[in-house]
């Protein structure tokens, strides 16, 4: 297994793209069409009916409409004229690349699009940029391998990809194709990944059949990615609402908090696939968990973990123990938790849905902030802790057994029923 370090810092090139209109006279039977590619893969298009004239006058034509275009991703580039033939796109500001395509469908038309640094194009080069690796028509490189020297980024296959030094972020090239192996991120790296600025998340899969994990231990910047693999282990990071955050198109079976030095917020987007969430010895920490796909069981110990649930097909198993708390939030009456085990801690269950089997040994369990228009618990056991309505009007308790600990509810207790571990 290979190792691709990032440094960042290249120097900075200003991007150039070039295309070339070919043929005599157009016919008029066909439509140009620019698209523009944006850090998270979204589109957008600029799309001109062809006209039955010359080609410098159809070239003029288009370049009339590139420049009026308002569309932010067009209008983050210069739009001009070189020779009779050809338009330039050069960006607006240096380092910050683009991604563009023309092509055409007249029948007496012809597109050429260089955007490579071929012909009269330009790479775009910088020092926050991924993709700016040495290959190719790039003049200097952001990435070094294992032995310190330099490297090209990291290709698809069984690498680990390492942020341990430095503080240039990688905020551009961030709609990567390739899968790795491991993502480290370390202390000595103090820049981010992703835009946050811009909401871009760092786009690389580690699907390649090897360990499958993000690691990440920092003290400064953020972290925004979207990945799929197998875990993700978070042990330190920067305090602050948007330290780490993961995109809906994410697929982790777990996400492991641990650590004192987790002192931020982790956010998992509504529509993330999501098995497992572990939080322990991580007071500071709060994990945020939107309308998650697949979640099966929530251990937390430490820390504060809220769950929407909304998106849940699945029944799900809480832990909670130590100084932990869990806030259960979801608008989904048709949501099921089947287990929720208290040992310590705080429990919030908050939202619509059905509990199946709650008990409690220690800590608090209340439904006293709850939204929900009817609360269903079908069986408690509750043998120590509290356990309170505070005031709630539309709890439904089924069946509550209590060997220990103090309720305010308004069940009918069986005092020594048939409470079971």
């Amino acid at each position: 297994m290979g190792d691709y370090i990032w440094r960042g810092g290249a120097a900075v090139v200003t991007g150039v793209s070039e295309t070339i209109f070919a043929g005599a006279n157009w016919t008029g039977d066909g439509a140009l069409t620019c698209t523009m590619t944006a850090e998270d893969g979204t589109t957008q298009t600029s799309v001109l009916s062809t006209t039955a004239v010359t080609l410098e006058a159809q070239r003029d034509l288009f370049l009339t409409q590139l420049q009026g275009e308002s569309q932010n991703l067009f209008a983050a580039v210069t739009w001009t004229s070189s020779s009779t033939t050809t338009i330039l796109g050069t960006a607006k500001v240096p380092g910050v690349p683009f991604y563009s395509a023309v092509a055409d469908t007249d029948t007496a038309g012809g597109i050429t699009h260089n955007k490579d640094g071929t012909g009269n194009s330009v790479l775009s080069e910088g020092p926050e940029d991924w993709n700016t690796d040495g290959s190719g028509n790039y003049n200097s490189t952001n990435w070094i391998g294992g032995d310190g020297l330099d490297s090209v980024k990291p290709p698809n296959g069984n690498h680990a990809v390492r942020f341990n030094q430095g503080a240039w972020s990688a905020r551009y090239g961030m709609n990567q194709t390739t899968g790795v192996n491991e993502i480290r991120v370390t202390e000595g790296f103090t820049g981010d990944i992703g835009d946050p600025v811009n909401g871009n998340y760092l786009i690389l899969d580690m699907d390649t059949g090897g360990a499958g994990a993000l690691y990440i231990n920092k003290t400064q910047g953020r972290v925004w990615i979207t990945c799929i693999g197998e875990n993700a282990y978070i042990t330190g990071t920067a305090a602050g609402a948007d330290a780490v955050k993961f995109g809906a198109a994410s697929d982790l079976t777990g996400i492991r908090i641990t650590g004192s030095g987790v002192r931020g917020t982790v956010t998992c987007a509504t529509g993330m696939v999501l098995d497992n969430i572990v939080m322990a010895e991580c007071p500071a920490a709060i994990l945020i968990a939107g309308a998650v796909t697949d979640l099966d069981r929530v251990d937390v110990g430490a820390g504060r973990c809220e769950l929407t649930m909304a998106n849940q097909s699945v029944a799900v198993h809480v832990v909670v123990f130590g100084s932990g708390t869990v806030i259960h939030n979801s608008n989904n009456s048709a949501g099921t938790v089947l287990l929720w085990q208290c040992y310590g801690g705080r429990s919030e269950y908050n939202g619509q849905g059905n509990l199946t089997n709650l008990k409690v040994y220690a800590g608090v369990f209340t439904i006293e902030n709850s939204t929900a228009d009817v609360v269903t618990i079908a069986t408690t056991n509750q043998y120590g802790g509290q356990v309170t309505e505070g005031g709630m009007q539309s709890a439904i308790w089924t069946n509550y057994y209590k060997q220990g600990g103090g309720s305010d509810i308004s069940a009918t207790i069986n005092q020594w029923g048939t409470a079971t571990d």
